[in-house]
């Protein structure tokens, strides 16, 4: 498994979405969650690995990268959970 991270720039508002390079254990999820609850501009998801690296990278990165991004388009991609 991956997590992946979506940022949002306060600035200039452009949104970035790229891997975490760490294992995934339960104390590095839960971090990631307050993290996320901390931090307004950051979400971050789990996927497989062999969906992120394979074919379907792309199109997870384009999800992720919408200006609006409900959950009912993420549960609709499928393989992909928010933390």
């Amino acid at each position: 498994m991956i997590a992946l991270c979506r940022e949002i720039d306060k600035e200039s508002g452009k949104i970035a979405v790229y891997p975490l390079e760490m294992k995934l254990t339960d104390e590095a999820i839960f971090a990631l969650k307050i993290r996320a609850r901390v931090n307004q501009e950051l979400r971050y998801f789990v996927t497989l690995r062999v969906r992120w690296e394979g074919p379907l990278g792309k199109e997870i990165e384009k999800l992720l990268k919408r200006r609006e991004l409900t959950d009912r388009a993420i549960e609709a991609f499928g393989g992909l959970v928010e933390l």
